[in-house]
Formats: structure tokens, sequence, C-alpha cells
């Protein structure tokens, strides 16, 4: 595992995510790769009694009138923070999953520190931030290793240069940057693999330049393969007469953790005034998984969860 450095928790999801069926709560039953609409969250059908709907309309007419009134802002403010996804918070999270120590619940005392419990109870996979969300999908991917060595499947870190006409095309176009090259890179993967491997990437800049970084669930069979699918998304490139093209593309299968992550993601800033606030890629497969296992990974830290 990348993200959490204590054995037990590590084991637990391990075990977790080969069946995730057992000892799971009604909220997180969802097995992954399953077709419902959300993985890790209860599926909720809110209606109004319809004994209540001139009722709720009359509150509403009263609340209209009473909505900019004095003493209204600090409710407001207090909600926006509180569903507002945040790097910070982020940051904690991730920092409290590697420093917990997962012990079997004794006698109603809580699993971990109290701060920390507050942190990870409150905030749900849908409200937390690109960082986090990068952060599982990796998670996800080491899942999916071959410890076994019979394939050598593993999360291999990847960096993509853009030629410039490609760079034109995503900036222009209607999906937007991200959408442009997620869409070019799965076709490509597609023509040469034969399938769409699970990866992620963000895009990074440095002096002006945009590129990707990412990762990647690769064979050493499919390297080659993979190579040539991005060299082809990434457009006709040379940095100079020297380096070629040689430098367009870059493997490197011995790093894909969350250090990666937290360098590719250091100049998020910088990017979203170039190319918007939509600035990396997950897989909806990928996506679902990762979305999986931080629900699992909130279930073993609160102790509600037999598995340990």
């Amino acid at each position: 595992m990348t993200i959490a450095n204590n054995d037990d928790l590590g084991f637990a999801l391990v075990n977790l995510a080969l069946n995730p069926n057992e000892g799971a709560r009604d909220e997180i039953a969802t097995p992954v790769g399953s077709k419902h609409r959300d993985v890790g969250r209860r599926n909720l059908d809110i209606r109004t009694p319809p004994d209540r709907i001139n009722e709720v309309t009359t509150k509403e007419v009263q609340w209209s009138d009473r909505v900019t009134a004095v003493g209204m802002s600090p409710s407001a403010n207090k909600v926006t923070r509180r569903l507002r996804r945040s790097d910070v918070k982020d940051r904690q999270i991730i920092d409290g999953i590697q420093n917990s120590v997962v012990v079997q619940p004794l006698a109603g005392k809580p699993t971990l520190v109290d701060d920390f419990r507050v942190s990870i109870l409150t905030t749900s996979w849908a409200h937390t931030g690109d960082r986090l969300k990068l952060a599982f999908a990796n998670e996800a991917l080491a899942l999916h290793e071959d410890d076994h060595g019979e394939t050598g499947t593993r999360p291999v870190s990847w960096s993509l240069n853009l030629g410039p006409e490609r760079l034109e095309q995503a900036l222009n176009h209607p999906k937007g940057f991200v959408g442009c090259l997620s869409r070019l890179i799965n076709r490509a993967l597609k023509s040469r693999l034969g399938l769409v491997p699970f990866y992620w990437f963000i895009v990074d800049i440095e002096q002006d330049r945009l590129h990707l970084h990412g990762g990647i669930l690769a064979s050493p069979d499919q390297f080659i393969p993979i190579e040539r699918a991005m060299r082809h998304a990434g457009g006709v490139w040379s940095a100079n007469p020297r380096s070629g093209d040689k430098h367009q593309f870059h493997f490197n299968p011995e790093r894909c953790d969350y250090g990666w992550i937290n360098y590719a993601i250091g100049n998020k800033a910088k990017v979203k005034r170039v190319i918007g606030a939509h600035d990396s890629f997950i897989g909806k497969a990928l996506r679902k998984e990762a979305g999986w296992l931080y629900g699992r990974y909130r279930e073993i830290l609160r102790g509600k969860t037999d598995d340990l």
C-alpha cells in the first residue's frame, strides 16, 4: 500500500479488496465493479410528503423575505465551509491515515485520537479534493499489483510532453484541455493494447510549458505499446535539435507513490490560471474503485468493521 504505513491497516484493506462483502456495513456494501451509481455511499431516496407541500411552500415564501436579513450570513457561511473542497483538508486526512495506528476497539474506546476521527468522519468522498482523489486512485492501482511476479503488473509513473499543435488543439477543445487529452489517450491505448488500462493524470506546468504527469497499471510487456500510444496522443514534439523526441515520454517503474502525486500536483494554482479549474483525469472505473477504497478506509479507521 502506498498511503497506509501501518501493516495491519494495509493487510486489512487488501483483504477487503479481495472480499468486499465480508464485514461490510449497509452503507458501503457495494462491491468493486458494481453497476450501482455510487460506491461507498448510501442510496437514499428523499421525498417530501404530499401533506407537507403547502407548508413547505409557505415557509419558502417566508424564507425569501428573510434571506437578506441581518444575522443570516453566519449560518450560510458555516454550511459552505463544511462542504467546500480543500487541499488543506486533503493533506490532513492523508497525514492522519499515514500516522494512524489501527487497534481492536476495546470497551467502547475510540480507535483513533479524537481530532482525526472528526476529520475522517465528516469528509465524504464527494467533498474531497483532487489530491485525495488522486492518492486513492493510485492506491486502487496498487491493489491490482502482481505480488507473485507472474505478470509483473504494477503501478507505473509516467510523464508526457505535448507538441505545439496538440497544445493548441487541447486549449481550444469544446470538452476542455483534460477532456481532449483523455479522449486521445483512451483511443491510442485502445488501438495499441486492445484495452484501456487503469490510469490517471494531472496537468503540470513548468516555464509556461504544459505537460502531463500520471500513473498507469501496466506489465513490462506493455511498456513499449503504451509509450507509442502516449507519444501519439501527445502529438509531434521536439524539445530541441539535440534531444529530438526521446524526452517526450518517460516511464518510471520504480516510483508511483504518494510522493509522486505530491510532486505532480505542486503547480496546480498556475495550471488553473491557464486551462481552468478542471486539471486532472481519473478513469471512470478507477474512480469508482478509489471511492470504494476510501469508504473502506473510513470504516476501518472509525472502528466500524470487524475485519480486523
